[in-house]
């Protein structure tokens, strides 16, 4: 494995957690504060009308804002630990590609499974997702990484699982689809187990 600074998931992670409590703060004068949907409609949440106006660039500004900064910070935390891993194996660029399209396709799911007003795309969740699934890759093929990527794979599913049955009964589509696209992307891109 080499051992390179992970400079990709540093600048996702800490993006996103000042994007979302500057946004927080801005709105209410609290950083921890929970800022309501139709807000984020406004800024940096994504709907279908934002992209047939051409807002493509909701599709990143989306993943960093956040209605809850108690959960922004769990998933900040869990985007740091699993990049961490997950970098030296794929690389800095793959690692942004890596977030940006498992967001931008759970995104997507989201606001098309959204029931009005709450259609809009938010949070890095969908990206946490594509992570996941990238370690479990990782995991099964038996690349070297460190041991607690295990741990913090678990974790993260398992608190996002939770989360769905307790609010709606069954895992979210936008998480469903990150973490979708992370199995079809990490099948491509995390090197297979050479053969002894």
């Amino acid at each position: 494995m080499k051992s390179v600074f992970p400079l990709s998931t540093a600048c996702l992670s800490l993006l996103t957690f000042l994007v979302s409590i500057s946004l927080a703060f801005y709105l209410h004068g609290n950083i921890l504060s929970t800022v309501s949907i139709k807000e984020l409609r406004e800024y940096g949440g994504l709907d279908f009308n934002h992209l047939l106006n051409g807002e493509i660039w909701r599709l990143a500004t989306a993943q960093l804002v956040h209605v809850k900064q108690v959960h922004m910070l769990f998933n900040v935390l869990c985007l740091a630990l699993l990049g961490i891993s997950l970098e030296p194996i794929i690389g800095k660029a793959k690692i942004l590609l890596l977030w940006f399209v498992c967001g931008s396709f759970g995104l997507l799911a989201s606001v098309y499974f959204g029931q009005i007003p709450y259609e809009v795309g938010t949070g890095a969740s969908q990206a946490v997702l594509g992570f996941v699934a990238v370690g479990c890759i990782v995991i099964y093929r038996e690349c070297q990484h460190p041991k607690w990527l295990n741990f913090v794979v678990l974790i993260a599913l398992s608190v996002s699982l939770f989360l769905d049955f307790k609010s709606i009964h069954y895992p979210t589509p936008g998480h469903v689809v990150g973490f979708i696209t992370g199995l079809a992307i990490g099948y491509r891109i995390v090197p297979k187990k050479q053969s002894a």
